[in-house]
């Protein structure tokens, strides 16, 4: 068990899909971050079961929930238009639930773009502190 972890923090790229379990508390991660290619064809259930093996690899509570970030325009209870980075067979998907279906756990999804800009937001409070 990763006592000090309250979450998990998966991102998904076109080249790559990284894991790690998060400490909420700390706000970093309580292990070291896993790495593995992305799957080719990198298929929504290719990409789905690779969160899942990620996921299953760290001993952290399966009702942990988990944050992914994705290439994807993400939006609740929304099928995608198009899928950046992974191919077009993602038309269709609600790449909100197609994870949490398959993991079993409770999972946000956000846009990579979105997720850095947050981050670039959350820096520059920061520094005004």
């Amino acid at each position: 068990m990763v006592p000090s972890a309250q979450a998990s923090g998966v991102g998904v790229g076109g080249s790559g899909i990284e894991d790690a379990p998060v400490g909420l508390e700390a706000g970093c991660f309580a292990a070291e971050l896993t790495r593995i290619p992305t799957p080719e064809p990198s298929t929504s259930d290719a990409v789905a079961d690779a969160i899942a093996r990620l996921l299953d690899g760290y001993d952290v509570p399966g009702s942990a929930p988990a944050g992914v970030t994705s290439p994807a325009p993400a939006k609740a209870d929304e099928p995608l238009d198009f899928m950046t980075d992974l191919g077009q067979s993602w038309a269709g998907v609600d790449v909100t639930e197609l994870p949490s279906d398959r993991t079993g756990r409770p999972l946000a999804v956000i846009n990579a773009a979105a997720r850095f800009a947050s981050q670039q937001r959350a820096r520059r409070a920061e520094k005004r502190r």
